[in-house]
C-alpha cells in the first residue's frame, strides 16, 4: 500500500487547519459556556457556519476571476 507524499501532506495540512482554527476561532468564547450555555451555542453556530462558507466564496472569486478573463479576451478580440 504506497501513500503519495501529496496525499499525506493534505491529510495532515487538513487536521492542522482544522485542529488550529477551532482552537483560536472557538477557544476564545469558552468562558462564555460557563456564564450563558444558549449565548455561547449561538455565538458559535455563527462562527462555524462562516467558516464552513469561506471556501466557497473563495470558490466564487476564482470563476468571477475566470469570467474577467474571457470577458477581457472577447473584448480583444473585437
Amino acid at each position: 500500500m504506497a501513500v503519495s507524499v501529496r496525499g499525506l501532506y493534505f491529510v495532515v495540512t487538513l487536521f492542522l487547519g482544522s485542529f488550529f482554527g477551532s482552537v483560536f476561532m472557538l477557544g476564545p468564547f469558552l468562558p462564555l459556556m460557563l456564564v450563558s450555555p444558549a449565548w455561547y451555542r449561538w455565538i458559535t453556530d455563527r462562527i462555524v457556519a462562516t467558516w464552513l462558507t469561506l471556501p466557497v466564496v473563495r470558490e466564487r472569486e476564482r470563476e468571477r476571476e475566470r469570467e474577467r478573463g474571457l470577458f477581457l479576451l472577447l473584448l480583444s478580440l473585437m
